[in-house]
């Protein structure tokens, strides 16, 4: 469930073209991956994405 969950959350982020977030397994299980590193990548930009996943996740958790 939590996989399945992980998956939905990663197509919405990406869906919505303001982030791009990737994933990978670990130990079989799917997890989400970001990665900041660019020079233009600001504390705003991580906030807002931290934001977004959390609001994703609860309302995805809502529809189960």
């Amino acid at each position: 469930a939590l996989d399945a969950l992980n998956e939905r959350i990663n197509q919405r982020i990406n869906g919505g073209g303001r982030y791009f977030i990737s994933s990978t397994r670990i130990r079989g299980a799917f997890s989400l991956r970001i990665c900041t590193p660019g020079f233009r990548t600001t504390q705003e930009d991580i906030d807002g994405l931290i934001q977004e996943i959390t609001e994703s996740a609860k309302e995805e958790s809502a529809r189960c």
